[in-house]
């Protein structure tokens, strides 16, 4: 990809960032309504309804990628380094769920599994501020 400044990869990347939240906020409350509106939903619409939902979270990752490869050595290696942290806080934080689960420590639908990707996020956040990977 072309090289692109650091204020420019910036903003190409809010320029989408944000409209893709916007569509995933709408996607999970609209989802939520339509779903509770109908008794008995069709059995195609859960799955259609699910796969909407995070659509626009598979945009996010791809953006995260293009940004990546849109800046310098400096900055990629910070947003890698906090993705990874990120990838590992969620993964452990999964393990141990997984295994609470396993050995009836908590209830099997305790903690719904769907709350492990804000969890991703919020650790990819925080590691970027606290590390102060910039950008994004």
């Amino acid at each position: 990809m072309a090289n692109y400044t650091f204020q420019q990869a910036n903003r190409r990347y809010r320029s989408v960032f944000f409209p893709l939240i916007a569509l995933y906020v709408v996607a999970c409350i609209g989802g939520a309504l339509l779903l509770k509106t109908m008794e008995v939903p069709p059995v195609w619409l859960k799955p259609v309804v699910a796969v909407f939902t995070v659509a626009p979270i598979f945009g996010v990752f791809w953006l995260v990628w293009r940004y990546i490869q849109e800046t310098d050595e400096y900055t990629r290696l910070r947003q890698l380094e906090a993705l990874s942290i990120g990838g590992m806080t969620c993964a452990s934080a999964t393990g141990v769920v997984g295994f609470l689960e396993l050995y009836d420590a908590i209830p099997a639908d305790a903690v719904p599994t769907f709350l492990f990707l804000p969890v991703f996020f919020f650790s990819w956040g925080v590691t970027k501020w606290l590390r102060g990977a910039g950008g994004c």
